[in-house]
């Protein structure tokens, strides 16, 4: 049976639980486990599909960055626990989607840099929900030609926000594929397919989205095809 990884966000059950009801809506029968640096031995490789969660901020030591006083419960074994991930999905070309630090520390991983805090460039475009995260919403333009608008086919959709950092240089191997209103990168991906057909980082919340039919249960969709396709063919 396939097997999909979601790392551990390491916050509430109730915010963990978010991912795996949004993977079940697409297929109840899903084998979903939460994986975590904490699990010994743990074969990385026997997965046909990760999911990186959402979370506190990544180290900015990672990124050549300075530690800026609104970056928060850095922890460095889940970077490296995360990094491990990306590392093996990209070589094995394992499935992955990154959500929200999902997309930071993919950015990391291939060498790119983070904006440590969103308003250091003057940016207060409803990026960080204070509240429920329903309560914050924006518009993102979404790149044609790219994976992420071959699953959602809008070149504008609506998507909630929750988060205070950015990708800043976009990392070596990705590409932008989203992009706010207010110049805040909200999707990256590989630029070379062939190197993994599946590796989609995105800054909102898919598994907490409102409108789950246009940039929430079509992004689950393509990313459980390509892993059940990952398992039949190893």
């Amino acid at each position: 049976m396939c097997k999909i990884a979601i790392s551990n966000s390491y916050q509430s059950d109730e915010k963990f639980q978010n991912y795996k009801d949004w993977l079940h809506l697409v297929d109840q029968k899903l084998e979903l486990e939460k994986i975590s640096f904490d699990d010994k031995n743990l074969d990385l490789e026997k997965y046909n599909g990760f999911v990186l969660t959402g979370g506190s901020d990544v180290d900015p030591n990672l990124y050549k960055s300075e530690n800026h006083f609104k970056i928060y419960g850095i922890n460095k074994k889940r970077d490296e626990f995360e990094l491990k991930i990306i590392e093996t999905a990209f070589k094995n070309k394992i499935p992955l989607i990154g959500i929200c630090r999902g997309l930071q520390v993919a950015n990391v991983y291939f060498k790119g840099t983070l904006w440590e805090d969103l308003e250091i460039i003057g940016n207060k475009n409803n990026h960080k929900s204070i509240n429920d995260i329903q309560d914050r919403s924006h518009e993102i333009n979404i790149s044609e030609n790219t994976l992420l608008h071959q699953i959602v086919k809008n070149k504008k959709v609506n998507v909630n926000s929750s988060h205070h950092q950015g990708a800043r240089i976009i990392g070596d191997e990705l590409i932008e594929s989203a992009i706010s209103d207010d110049g805040v990168i909200e999707a990256l991906e590989l630029k070379d397919k062939t190197k993994n057909p599946f590796m989609l980082f995105v800054q909102w919340h898919p598994e907490r989205e409102i409108n789950k039919e246009i940039s929430s249960i079509p992004i689950a969709k393509a990313f459980i095809i390509k892993a059940k396709e990952n398992c039949i063919n190893i």
